[in-house]
């Protein structure tokens, strides 16, 4: 079979505030630079994807010089090298994936709002607020907000998980609340929750 000569390596990690890839060109003796980065927007990728992805040539020679310059906060990095073939296989399989858990999650809003609607329980509506919060601080913490929603927006995409986990804990503490009805059966309980809120 023809040996592979072009890869991809992937930098599984979405919150990198600057990745520069280096890559050495032995024919022309020059170095090949790619920055990218969350304080960069989505068009500074290489390729549209929630991780950082770059291309590794092989064509010109047998062994290929990289380096990569990393600014964030991790101190292990996950590294994977693949073909082509194989990258976009397993792209499809985490979009079915993803697919599935945001098709399951609108299916509970829906009959959630519809059972709101009526029923008219505030308990149903925190419910569906919390699932909506959860939603939005998953989208953009897995990196799929920033691929398709707000990629021109890079301090957004940093602040938006910050932002979204908050209003989970919020929506979970009044879905809780008012469903076990706290004020009415433990009062001191209650107070406690509405401090943490």
């Amino acid at each position: 079979s023809q040996r592979i000569k072009k890869w991809l390596l992937e930098l599984d990690w979405k919150f990198f505030l600057s990745v520069t890839f280096y890559q050495y060109d032995p024919v022309s003796k020059k170095i090949n630079e790619v920055k990218t980065g969350n304080l960069l927007n989505i068009k500074s990728k290489p390729y549209r994807h929630r991780n950082f992805i770059f291309d590794i040539d092989f064509t010109k020679s047998d062994n290929q010089t990289i380096y990569l310059k990393i600014i964030g906060k991790r101190y292990i990095i996950p590294l994977y090298i693949w073909s082509k073939p194989e990258f976009i296989y397993q792209t499809q399989k985490e979009y079915i994936y993803f697919g599935l858990y945001y098709g399951l999650v609108l299916v509970m809003i829906l009959y959630n709002l519809f059972i709101f609607i009526s029923l008219k329980n505030s308990y149903y509506l925190y419910y569906i607020l919390y699932l909506l919060a959860s939603c939005l601080f998953i989208f953009s913490f897995n990196g799929l907000g920033f691929t398709f929603f707000w990629g021109d927006f890079p301090l957004y995409n940093i602040m938006a998980p910050i932002l979204y986990s908050p209003l989970l804990l919020f929506f979970l503490i009044n879905f809780a609340s008012s469903l076990l009805e706290t004020k009415k059966y433990t009062p001191k309980f209650h107070r406690f929750l509405t401090v943490l809120m």
